[in-house]
């Protein structure tokens, strides 16, 4: 619809005026009710003439509210059920074992071998400790060994008749294929000393450092 106030411009063709065919003009007012309903299209509309202000409150209210809405957020939805179990891994490269001295031995100038650890190729650290009784009054020394592959490490200590001492040993090294970890024991003396007990935890890690072996 045309607001009622609207004055369009018309030009009304005239008669011709003399023999000059001049014609004359006339501003005629138009309202809206001389327009009918549905004449006007976006075409007789000029580009960008209509303002906000020209329409109406409630459009206008509609307008502002477009993209100022609050962000909804629904329920959360049900778990979604269990996968297949994935491949196993390979094994892991630690491992210890754990062995023990089950039998109270004599210990002489020839070495005792007190545990053996049969083990798979690579590299190992070695924690034993050997408890030795004195049997003799005069005082022996026991020396004992932790053997890896090509590496050893030792340990000793002196024992009279009725004294124990506790000697520790630890050592690493790398067997290169499958082999023994040992643990063994000497004496500097033919008699003197029992070996009443003795524990061997061998580790088998990733890379071994050897030096000062």
């Amino acid at each position: 619809m045309v607001r009622a106030q609207t004055v369009v411009a018309v030009l009304a063709t005239g008669a011709l005026l003399g023999a000059g065919g001049a014609f004359a003009a006339n501003k005629v007012l138009v309202r809206g009710g001389n327009v009918v309903d549905g004449s006007l299209t976006g075409r007789d509309v000029k580009n960008g003439s209509i303002q906000q202000v020209d329409l109406s409150s409630a459009l206008r209210a509609k307008i502002a509210r477009i993209g100022t809405g609050s962000t909804g957020s629904g329920a959360q939805g049900a778990a979604g059920p269990q996968g297949p179990p994935g491949p196993q891994g390979p094994a892991g490269i630690s491992a210890a074992a754990s062995s023990r001295l089950t039998a109270q031995k004599a210990l002489g100038t020839a070495a005792t071998e007190l545990v053996a650890q049969d083990s798979a190729t690579g590299g190992y650290t070695g924690m034993a400790t050997i408890e030795v009784a004195g049997t003799e009054m005069s005082p022996v020394t026991v020396t004992c060994t932790l053997t890896i592959g090509a590496n050893s490490a030792t340990g000793s200590a002196t024992v009279a008749g009725g004294q124990k001492v506790t000697i520790p040993v630890v050592g690493a090294g790398v067997l290169d294929t499958p082999g023994k970890i040992t643990l063994s024991c000497t004496s500097n003396a033919a008699t003197g000393a029992n070996a009443s007990g003795a524990t061997l935890v061998a580790t088998r890690i990733q890379n071994v450092t050897t030096d000062g072996y």
